[in-house]
C-alpha cells in the first residue's frame, strides 16, 4: 500500500536550510531563495536555543533583576523556509543535491524535515485550524457555576488559541521571555521562548459560554478538561522574516516537552481555562463550537455574570512540583499531615483559611497530631466506611477494577479471604486467579453434598498436554434441577460453566456412573480447597447466532478465502436489515435467527399479525435490532453468518471421536416453546436439531494466528446425540484441537463454528499452529501475602499491553501482502499470547517499539489525522457501511416515541380486564421506575436496546469493557423481566381449581389489562404527567405490556382469523400452531 510521499508528488511546502554562517540574515536569505528557487512566504532563521547544561528555570519570573550570561555555544546557523508552493520545495532539495545553491561562497544544504505519511502532509495542507488571536487565558478552578478563582493568569497580550481539526487537539499559544539556569553553577541566560498548551479534544470535560454582562465587549468561555495537559517550549529568539499577511501554518521547528511553568502548579492543579475571546473574532468562535459538537463535547450556553477572584496566595512560587502548602511556625510534622489530607481530597487546599493555621499554632503538637491523624484516617472512607482492598476477578483485572470492603471491628479483609477457601499456591499470579474465582458472576443454583461428588475423575493427558483440562460430568436429574433453578427446564442446557468448593470449568451431561455420585470433577479443575457446596453457574449452553468479526475475516482471508465471499455475506445482511421495517417475512427471518433468545419477543408480535408499521414498540424493536447490526458491521465487521453459531466446548467422554473430528448439533429457535406453559394441548416441546457433517472451521478469539483457525471434520455420533449448543472435541490425538486454537482449554471458552462451504479455506486443511507453551510460573520461597496480591494489580495496571499488541496486529496484517502471515504478525500473535496468560503466570511483555504503528487502517475508526485508506477487505467493508448507513445508526437512537405517536389497538381490549387496571397501573409504574434506573445507570438512550439485547448507543468508558457491560446491563433487565413475568403469573388462591381453558382465559383478561395502561391514551397521559417531577417527560415506555407478549398473541390471533395467510411462509407458522389450539 501506498503511504509515503517518496512515491508521490510532493506536498510539504517547508524546508530546512543550513550551510551559511552566522553573520547571514533572514531577510538576505529570504531574497537569494526567492531569486533563486521560488516565491518565499517565511523565513525563521534559527538564533537561539536551549543552552548546552541548562534548563529553564521557571521559578524566576522577574527576569530583569538577573544577571545575563551570553559567553554559551551558540547554535549552529539554520533556518525553516516556507515556500509558496511544493513544485519550489522539490527544485530546492534537488538543486541542493546537485550543488547549485551557493550563498555568500556556502554550499546550501536543504531537507525536508520530519519524515512524515504522504497522507497526513497532505491532510495537513488542507486542514485549516480555527486560530482566535490576542485572547486573554486565565488558568483555575470552577468553585461553583458561577465563581471562577484563577490559579494563574496569562501574558497581557499575544496569547493565541487554537482549536485544530488535524490532530483534534486545542492548543493555548504565547511567547515570554525565559531564564534558563546552568547546570551547577549561579549563571543564567534570558532567552525568548514560544510556549504551547496543549490538549486532546477528547480530554474536554465540558464547555461552557457565559453571557459577560460587565464584559461586553468580550465572549466568555470556559473549558473543564479532564486530565492536565501536555506542556512545550521551544526557544524563538531568532530573526524573522514574512512575505504575506495572512496566517501560515507552524513550522517545523522542534517542541519541547516540559513542566508546569506556572508559578503556583496552576497547570497541574487546575482544570479549568477560562477564556475571553475579543468581539471580532466571534464568527470564528462560533465555528470552534459548532466542530467541538461535532466532536461530541458538552456546550453549555449560560445567561448568568461569571464571578472572578484570585487564589488567596495568587502567584506565590510552589518550591515543590508536588504541591504543598507551608506555613511558617507550624513544625513539620503538623504540615505534613496538614498536605496529606489535602492530597487525599479531604480538604480543598481554598478551604484552608488562615484562622484554621492559626488555630494549628495554638494547640499542642499532641492535640494537632491526634486531630489531623483522625482526619487523614477518612482516605480510604467513603459515605463513613472505611474500604480495604479484597480482591479482584479475571474481567476486573483486565477492566483495572477490584473489589474493596468496608472493614469494621468484626469482619476484616483476612478473615474474608479465610472464608474463601485455603489458598496454598505460591506463585503470585495464580494465588490472585483462585482469590478471583470467587468474585466471578454466578447464579447460585443447588447445594451438591460432598458425599455425591467425585472429585477425582481421571484427567486425560498425552504428550505433555491434557486433552479433559477443565470439564467434567453432571448427570441428568442434577442437569434438570439446576435448570428449574434457572428457570430453563423449558429448554434444558446439556452444559454448564460452574463454580463449586474451589473447582471451576463445566460440567456436561452424562448418565449417572452409580454410587449416587451426581458431579464428577477432574484434577484440572480444583483449584483450591473450599467447604462450599453451592453449585454456582456462570453460564450454559444455548442457541447463539454466529457473526464473523475483524480478526477471524483476517485469518480467513489471509488462508484465502476470497473478499467476494465477505463483501456477497455483508451485502446480503445489510439487505435484508433495509427491508425490516417493510418487510415482515424479512423482519422475521433477522430475529429470530439472529437476535437469539432476545429476538422472541417480536418474533412473536410478527407472527401474530403486528406490524412495525402501526405497533410503535415493535418497530422500535425493529429499528434497534438494525441499528445495533449495523454497529457491530460498522465498528467490528460482525457479519452473521447463518451457517454457523458460538458453542461451548466439551469432551467426547465416550472416546469414539477421532484426531481431526467433531460432533455439532445445533437447535434451531422455535417460537412454539414460548407456549409451554398455556396448557396440556401447548405441552409437546418442539426439537429443532441439526446434526452438521463435512467441514467446519473453529476458531476461538483472540485469534491472531493463521493456525489459530482449525478446520475440522464435523461427524454424527449417535452416542453424542444427547449434546446439543455445543462442540464436542475428540480425547485422540497428538495435541488437543482446543489447545491448537488460540492456546483454549475447555473450562467454558467459546468457540466460533461455520459449516458454511464458502468460508472454508482452499487449502481445506488447518495451517501448522503456534506453541502455546507459557513459562514456568514462578513461585516465591514463602507464602504469598495480601500486599503481595496488591503489587501485582498495581504492576498489571501499569503493564497490560494486550489490546495494543492486538491493535497493532490489525495495521501490520492490513499493510501487509502475506496478511496476518507477516513474520511482524506472527511475533505479535507470540507476544499476545503471553500477554492473553499474564493473570496466570504474571509475565510482562512488553510492546516492541519498531511495531508500535505510526496509522492506523481507517476501519479501526482512529482520529483522521491518525489513519490511511485501508485497501483490504476490512477497509472495503468498512467504507461500505460508515458511507451509506452513519446516519442511519445516528439518527436511530433519537427515535422516541410520544404521546401522538402511540396507536391503540382496539383487538387487544377485551372484557374482564377492568379487573386487573388497578393492579396492572401499579406493576406498570414499578416497572418503568426501574427500567428506566438500568437506562440511565449505563447510559443507553431506548428501552428497545435492553429488551431486543440490541445495545449499541452505550458510550464508550475508558476503563470497562464494552461487551461486559452489556453483559451485565443484560442480567440486570433479564432479572427485571422475569420478576414481572412472575408477578404477570401470580394469581390468587383459587386459580389453581380452574381447567386449562379458564386459566388462559384470566391470563388474557390480565394481559389485556398490561396492555391497556400502557398504551389507551388516557392511560399514556396520566403516565406522562406522573414522570414530570422526575424530568423523563414525553418519553413513553412500551415494553411493560410484552411481558404476556405469548397471552396477547393469542388475543390477536384468535380476533383476526386465519384467512388469507399463506402458512407456508415461516411468519405464519405460529399462527397456525395457535389457531389449532386456542
Amino acid at each position: 500500500m501506498e503511504l509515503e510521499g517518496s512515491v508521490k508528488e510532493t506536498v510539504v511546502t517547508q524546508v530546512s536550510v543550513g550551510g551559511f554562517d552566522r553573520h547571514v540574515k533572514a531577510r538576505d536569505l529570504m531574497k537569494y531563495l526567492e531569486n533563486e528557487v521560488g516565491l518565499v512566504w517565511r523565513c525563521r532563521l534559527k538564533t537561539s536555543w536551549t543552552p548546552p547544561e541548562s534548563y529553564p528555570n521557571f521559578e524566576i519570573t522577574d527576569t530583569t533583576v538577573i544577571q545575563r550570561k551570553d559567553n554559551y555555544k551558540k547554535v549552529e546557523p539554520h533556518a525553516f523556509v516556507h515556500f509558496a508552493s511544493p513544485q519550489a520545495v522539490t527544485w530546492a532539495v534537488d538543486a541542493a543535491g546537485r550543488t547549485e545553491l551557493a550563498f555568500n561562497n556556502q554550499l546550501l544544504k536543504v531537507s525536508l524535515g520530519p519524515e512524515n505519511p504522504y497522507y497526513l502532509n497532505r491532510r495537513r495542507r488542507d486542514t485549516t485550524p480555527f486560530k482566535l488571536p490576542d485572547v486573554s487565558l486565565e488558568i483555575g478552578t470552577l468553585a461553583s457555576c458561577d465563581e471562577f478563582i484563577v490559579g494563574w493568569r496569562g501574558p497581557p497580550s499575544g496569547v493565541e488559541f487554537l482549536v485544530d481539526p488535524f490532530d483534534c487537539t486545542c492548543k493555548f499559544c504565547f511567547s515570554r521571555d525565559t531564564a534558563f539556569s546552568f547546570k551547577g553553577t549561579n549563571e543564567h541566560a534570558v532567552i525568548k521562548c514560544d510556549f504551547k498548551v496543549e490538549f486532546l479534544v477528547r480530554d474536554i470535560n465540558e464547555v461552557k459560554q457565559y453571557k459577560q454582562y460587565s464584559e461586553p465587549s468580550g465572549f466568555v468561555v470556559l473549558l473543564q478538561l479532564a486530565s492536565s495537559p501536555w506542556v512545550w517550549y521551544r526557544t524563538a529568539d531568532d530573526d524573522f522574516e514574512k512575505s504575506v499577511p495572512f496566517d501560515l501554518l507552524d513550522d517545523d521547528d522542534q517542541w519541547i516537552r516540559t513542566t508546569d511553568f506556572t508559578a503556583s502548579g496552576a497547570i497541574g492543579r487546575c482544570n479549568t481555562y477560562r477564556v475571553l475571546v475579543p468581539p471580532r473574532h466571534g464568527s470564528k468562535l462560533k465555528k470552534a463550537m459548532v466542530y467541538l459538537r461535532e466532536r461530541r463535547v458538552p456546550v453549555e450556553d449560560l445567561k448568568l455574570q461569571l464571578r472572578i477572584r484570585d487564589e488567596p496566595d495568587f502567584g506565590r512560587f510552589m518550591s515543590d512540583h508536588f504541591y504543598y502548602i507551608y506555613k511558617e511556625g507550624i513544625p513539620f510534622e503538623i504540615m505534613f499531615l496538614v498536605n496529606a489530607v489535602l492530597h487525599k481530597g479531604i480538604f480543598n487546599q481554598h478551604q484552608l483559611s488562615e484562622d484554621f493555621f492559626k488555630l494549628l499554632r495554638n494547640q499542642s503538637m499532641e492535640v494537632n497530631v491526634a486531630a489531623l491523624k483522625h482526619i487523614y484516617s477518612y482516605m480510604d472512607f467513603t459515605c463513613g466506611r472505611k474500604y480495604s482492598f479484597l480482591a479482584f476477578s479475571a474481567n476486573q483485572l483486565r477492566d483495572r477494577s477490584a473489589w474493596f470492603f468496608a472493614e469494621d471491628g468484626k469482619i476484616n479483609v483476612l478473615q474474608i479471604i479465610g472464608w474463601m477457601g485455603k489458598f496454598t499456591n505460591r506463585n503470585i499470579a495464580k494465588r490472585a486467579a483462585r482469590m478471583g474465582q470467587c468474585f466471578s458472576s454466578t447464579y447460585a443454583t443447588v447445594e451438591v453434598p460432598s458425599e455425591q461428588v467425585n472429585m477425582h475423575l481421571p484427567d486425560i493427558k498425552r504428550n505433555g498436554y491434557d486433552f479433559s483440562d477443565g470439564i467434567g460430568k453432571i448427570t441428568p436429574d442434577l442437569a434438570m434441577e439446576v435448570a428449574q433453578k434457572l428457570k430453563l427446564d423449558l429448554n434444558p442446557p446439556c452444559a454448564y460453566q460452574i463454580r463449586y468448593a474451589g473447582c471451576k470449568g463445566v460440567v456436561s451431561c452424562w448418565p449417572e456412573e452409580g454410587d449416587r455420585i451426581r458431579l464428577s470433577l477432574r484434577t484440572s479443575m480444583i483449584k483450591f480447597f473450599s467447604h462450599h457446596t453451592t453449585l454456582e453457574i456462570c453460564s450454559w449452553t444455548r442457541f447463539q447466532p454466529g457473526f464473523l468479526n475483524r480478526q477471524i475475516i483476517t485469518l480467513l482471508s489471509t488462508l484465502g478465502v476470497p473478499d467476494e465471499v465477505f463483501w456477497g455475506m455483508q451485502n446480503s445482511m445489510v439487505s435484508k436489515l433495509d427491508k425490516v421495517l417493510v418487510d415482515t417475512d424479512a423482519a422475521f427471518e433477522v430475529v429470530i435467527s439472529s437476535c437469539g433468545e432476545q429476538g422472541h419477543t417480536p418474533a412473536i408480535m410478527l407472527s401474530a399479525g403486528f406490524k412495525p408499521q402501526t405497533e410503535p414498540h415493535l418497530r422500535g424493536m425493529l429499528t434497534c435490532v438494525r441499528a445495533s447490526q449495523l454497529w457491530g458491521l460498522r465498528e467490528k465487521s460482525r457479519i452473521f453468518i447463518h451457517s454457523g453459531r458460538w458453542l461451548m466446548g466439551v469432551l467426547d467422554e465416550l472416546g469414539v471421536l477421532e484426531q481431526g473430528q467433531c460432533f455439532i448439533q445445533v437447535s434451531n429457535p422455535s417460537l412454539q416453546n414460548c407456549f409451554l406453559k398455556h396448557g396440556s394441548r401447548f405441552a409437546e416441546t418442539k426439537k429443532n436439531f441439526e446434526v452438521i457433517k463435512g467441514l467446519v472451521v473453529i476458531a476461538k478469539n483472540p485469534c491472531l494466528h493463521p493456525g489459530d483457525i482449525r478446520i475440522l471434520e464435523a461427524v454424527d455420533a449417535p452416542g453424542l446425540h444427547h449434546l446439543y449448543d455445543c462442540l464436542v472435541f475428540p480425547q485422540k490425538g497428538e495435541r488437543p484441537h482446543t489447545n491448537e486454537a488460540s492456546g483454549s482449554d475447555l473450562d467454558g471458552d467459546l468457540y466460533f463454528v461455520t459449516w458454511e462451504e464458502a468460508l472454508i479455506p482452499p487449502s481445506k486443511k488447518s495451517s501448522q499452529p503456534m506453541q502455546y507453551d507459557p513459562d514456568e510460573p514462578r513461585e516465591l520461597n514463602r507464602q504469598v501475602t495480601h500486599k503481595d496480591i496488591i503489587e501485582f494489580f498495581s504492576k498489571n495496571m501499569v503493564n497490560e499491553h494486550l489490546g495494543s499488541i492486538c491493535n497493532a496486529h490489525v495495521v501490520h496484517s492490513d499493510l501487509s501482502e502475506h496478511g496476518a502471515s507477516d513474520e511482524k504478525c506472527i511475533h505479535l500473535a507470540e507476544l499476545a499470547a503471553i500477554a492473553v496468560d499474564f493473570p496466570k503466570t504474571g509475565k510482562i511483555v512488553s510492546m516492541p517499539a519498531q511495531l508500535k504503528p505510526k496509522l492506523y487502517p481507517d476501519f479501526m475508526g482512529k482520529e483522521e489525522f491518525q489513519s490511511y485508506k485501508s485497501n483490504k477487505i476490512l477497509g472495503r467493508l468498512y467504507r461500505y457501511i460508515k458511507d451509506a448507513y452513519d446516519k442511519d445508526v445516528s439518527e436511530s437512537s433519537e427515535l422516541n416515541f410520544g404521546a401522538s405517536d402511540i396507536n391503540y389497538d382496539a383487538d387487544l381490549e377485551i372484557t374482564g380486564s377492568a379487573d386487573y387496571i388497578t393492579d396492572a397501573w401499579a406493576k406498570k409504574c414499578s416497572y418503568d421506575g426501574q427500567l428506566i434506573g438500568l437506562l440511565k445507570q449505563y447510559k443507553v438512550k431506548r428501552e428497545e436496546e435492553v429488551v431486543t439485547g440490541q445495545i449499541w448507543s452505550m458510550p464508550k468508558y475508558a476503563s470497562k469493557k464494552l461487551g461486559d457491560l452489556k453483559e451485565k446491563l443484560g442480567h440486570s433487565y433479564g432479572s427485571l423481566r422475569k420478576e414481572f413475568r412472575q408477578l404477570f403469573e401470580n394469581m390468587d388462591s383459587e386459580f389453581e381449581q380452574l381447567n386449562e381453558d379458564e386459566k388462559n382465559k384470566l391470563y388474557e383478561r390480565k394481559a389485556s389489562a398490561w396492555y391497556q395502561v400502557t398504551y389507551h391514551p388516557e392511560w399514556v397521559q396520566k403516565k406522562l404527567e406522573f414522570q414530570k417531577p422526575d424530568g423523563d417527560e414525553g418519553v413513553v415506555m412500551l415494553s411493560f405490556a410484552w411481558i404476556a407478549a405469548d397471552y396477547l398473541a393469542r388475543i390477536k390471533v384468535r380476533h383476526q382469523g386465519t384467512e388469507n395467510l399463506d402458512f407456508a411462509k415461516p411468519v405464519n407458522s405460529l399462527v397456525r400452531y395457535l389457531a389449532d389450539r386456542i
